[in-house]
């Protein structure tokens, strides 16, 4: 109610008058705001509600609300690369509202950025449970990437994503061992991976020298 009536008066005029020690004096509008930021907490303490109703009026003018970098978060991420874009990404999702999530990134357009400029690729032939099922999250994430990162009337964003696998060769009795336990293993988790015999690799990779492989 206090902001509908503040915007009420803000658009009738630029100012209003107020009486002190029985005279009549015009104030400013801007005066108004300033003088509550002056009373704003800092960060870490308590959230004046005033700060709600100068945030407000200061994008009136203007229509739209501004992107600014905020004064105050509740939650600071330090580089927006893939794991600190992952993590505001997977908060604001399970904390939709409520929670505030802020990114500082020094490379707005990722042009100098690792996770843009590497090769890059997903696997999910591992020994331990915990990274077979999040590179199988991964994979899912990436194949469906539309569906999660689309915005309204903007296109849908391409990461031009091919999902052409991963070919791991044992050459000797211990690594095809190994092989053989990852496999079921990951097989047991849902993993779609395929163990093949020399005979087999040859036939589907013929341009490919299979002599030493004993397992793939």
């Amino acid at each position: 109610m206090l902001l509908r009536t503040l915007c009420k008066i803000s658009t009738v005029s630029p100012g209003i008058t107020r009486v002190k020690n029985g005279q009549h004096s015009f104030v400013k509008f801007g005066e108004i705001v300033r003088s509550f930021a002056t009373r704003l907490p800092g960060a870490g303490e308590y959230q004046d509600p005033w700060k709600l109703v100068k945030d407000e009026f200061t994008n009136i003018g203007e229509g739209v609300t501004k992107k600014a970098i905020p004064k105050q978060t509740d939650i600071l991420i330090i580089g927006g690369g893939l794991i600190g874009s992952s993590v505001a990404f997977w908060l604001k999702k399970r904390y939709p509202v409520g929670v505030s999530v802020t990114i500082i990134e020094r490379d707005h357009g990722y042009t100098r950025a690792a996770s843009a400029l590497s090769v890059g690729g997903i696997r999910q032939q591992f020994s331990r449970p915990e990274n077979i099922q999040m590179s199988m999250f991964g994979a899912e994430f990436l194949r469906n990437i539309k569906e999660y990162l689309s915005v309204l009337d903007l296109d849908p964003p391409d990461v031009q994503f091919h999902h052409q696998g991963y070919l791991l060769v044992a050459a000797d009795n211990e690594q095809a061992q190994a092989l053989h336990e990852n496999y079921k293993l990951q097989k047991v988790f849902g993993a779609h991976v395929d163990l093949m015999s020399p005979e087999q690799l040859k036939d589907k990779f013929v341009s490919q020298s299979v002599n030493s492989p004993l397992v793939s």
